[in-house]
């Protein structure tokens, strides 16, 4: 212990007591601990005098306090003014000043084109998150004001709503006031501006309004269902605004998507949507198809997130004249439906087509016995990752519709230059005669690395009804003597995603034959049983395709470490399966 710090009690045992310096900053002090005395009366006589001159002089420094304190507030507030002024003075020399008007209007729309109004409100934050770049503009100075009021196209921005679920009603009330009193601003000085709506829900179930749900001025919202442009609404919540929006005639909307939810749908399977019936405008549709009422023979984009049987598909095909996208989900819900007459579909302006084969592996060969594309140019096939026996057991028996397939591509005269076979139980010795069809092919995508033990049998035996990249798909691919490959010889842009059984030796002499026309683009992704591959082969493709090129395995395999070795790049750019990008505009 420091002695410093210390005062001894007794002499015969220099026993200690710790104290704390400022408690014996005085010498009467430890004189009077140390002797244990009490002050006589004299000494309490001065004690007291002492006592009372202090209190006296301690009155003295408060109101000197006081008065310097409201010195220096008044003088923090004189500077406070000074500055704001100086600020205004020199803001007279802004450039901004002495824009036109024309060019200033210009620019707030331009600031605002792509700057949402956006409002949510996540659970356990009591305070919405908003930006609002228009309204924040409009405060700047009086003649920025003048100038937004009068601006009506930066009041119509993308306005996003999240819907939140609240049983308190007097909170609810209040997030609902508040974000009305935005939106009423916004849509008072918008005029008959159209805009863009995306509505969220924060939960996946929507509580309606009259059980205790806050819907943050929905109704203020739909009442401008007649200016919207686009919207973006959840399943979930159609069933209450459903009739509400089919009020207002929708002559300015022309694209709808529908935001799926899987326990809305299981619970309201047949919901009936009907507010879309009289769009004019109408062109792009991502959402339910069953029960739905729309223009058909407007739409240039059709999206189905419901499953349709055959029998319900092809009367609204044929009506689809002016369609350039579609991608439909073929399934039959109910079970049982027999396949319907063969009848002719023709869609003269489809350029992209994309199919999920739900549950009906009867789909695909009557859809090529019907279509007639002759604009086609990119085509996505695909099955459910978990497939059922039934669509494994009809391509192991059928194998692909090559007759139908065939007939379809000389109908239509198409030159399909993108092919996408997503899951789809295929064979290698199917995929080969496919691609004898397609010699203008320039991007391929093959994702098939499910393993499904209860068909495949041992790991190390590839299924022979799937494909999996074997060494003769390799030779076929690979140009030789400058000469032009046996298939796809276009071909610019490879995905592969499945099982490798081959010569990974191979694979690198493919890309290196093929001269005329090289792989720009080549992403591998290796399915678990196949055969590993070393860092000097990846290193070597790496140098081959360049920045063109992505590489991963199962994810047994040290794929961060394989990246920092071979590119002394962070990971993030090393692609993993989920991550490939879509590469179809390439």
């Amino acid at each position: 212990m420091d002695k410093s710090a210390t005062i001894s009690l007794c002499a015969s045992c220099d026993a200690a007591f710790a104290y704390h310096p400022e408690l014996g900053s005085s010498q009467f002090t430890l004189d009077a601990l140390r002797t244990g005395g009490v002050p006589d009366t004299e000494e309490s006589i001065d004690i007291q005098d002492a006592i009372q001159r202090a209190e006296r002089e301690l009155k003295r420094f408060d109101p000197e306090i006081d008065r310097l304190l409201a010195i220096v507030f008044r003088l923090r507030a004189q500077k406070g003014a000074v500055e704001e002024l100086l600020a205004h003075r020199r803001a007279c020399f802004s450039p901004y000043r002495r824009l036109p008007v024309e060019l200033l209007r210009q620019i707030m729309v331009d600031a605002c084109a792509d700057s949402a109004l956006e409002y949510s409100a996540p659970a356990g934050v009591s305070h919405p998150i908003s930006y609002y770049t228009a309204l924040s503009i409009s405060q700047v100075t009086q003649r920025w004001r003048n100038i937004a009021h009068a601006t009506a196209e930066i009041w119509a921005p993308l306005l996003r709503v999240k819907l939140t679920n609240t049983m308190d009603r007097e909170i609810g009330k209040i997030e609902s006031d508040r974000v009305a009193m935005v939106l009423q601003h916004y849509f008072h000085f918008s005029r008959c501006t159209p805009f863009d709506i995306h509505l969220a829900t924060t939960h996946s179930t929507w509580i309606p309004r009259q059980f205790g749900g806050n819907s943050f001025a929905l109704d203020d919202i739909i009442s401008t269902a007649s200016r919207w442009r686009t919207c973006k609404l959840p399943y979930i919540q159609l069933a209450e605004i459903d009739q509400q929006i089919a009020r207002y005639t929708l002559h300015e909307l022309v694209k709808v998507e529908i935001v799926p939810s899987i326990m809305a749908v299981a619970r309201d399977p047949d919901l009936k949507i009907v507010s879309f019936a009289s769009t004019t405008k109408l062109r792009y549709w991502d959402g339910p198809i069953a029960n739905t009422q729309l223009r058909w023979e407007q739409l240039t984009t059709l999206i189905s997130t419901s499953r349709l049987s055959l029998a319900a598909w092809v009367p609204i095909l044929q009506r689809c004249q002016q369609i350039e996208v579609l991608k439909m989900r073929v399934g039959d819900r109910h079970g049982g439906d027999a396949l319907p007459a063969i009848q002719r579909v023709h869609l003269p302006r489809l350029a992209h087509f994309a199919l999920h084969l739900a549950d009906d592996p009867r789909a695909l060969a009557y859809l090529f016995a019907c279509f007639d594309t002759p604009l086609l140019r990119v085509l996505q096939l695909s099955a459910p990752r978990a497939s059922g026996s039934d669509l494994l057991r009809h391509f192991r028996e059928e194998g692909w519709p090559h007759e139908q397939f065939d007939a379809f591509i000389d109908r239509s005269g198409c030159t399909i230059r993108h092919l996408a076979l997503q899951m789809l139980p295929i064979s290698c010795t199917d995929v080969a005669a496919l691609f004898q069809r397609l010699p203008g092919l320039t991007n391929l995508q093959i994702m098939h690395t499910e393993r499904r033990d209860h068909l495949r049998g041992p790991t190390d035996v590839a299924d022979p009804a799937e494909f999996f990249v074997n060494d003769d798909f390799l030779r076929q691919l690979m140009a030789v003597d400058g000469g032009e490959p046996a298939i796809l010889p276009q071909l610019k842009h490879l995905m592969l995603a499945c099982l490798f059984r081959c010569n990974l030796t191979l694979l690198a002499d493919m890309i290196r034959s093929r001269v005329d026309v090289p792989i720009e683009t080549l992403r591998l992704h290796l399915a678990e049983s196949s055969i590993a591959p070393n860092k000097e082969f990846i290193a070597g493709l790496f140098a081959q395709v360049g920045k063109g090129m992505l590489f991963s395995q199962h994810q047994r395999y040290a794929v961060r470490e394989q990246m920092k070795w071979l590119r002394g790049e962070d990971a993030d750019d090393f692609a993993t399966l989920g991550q490939f990008p879509d590469f179809w505009s390439s």
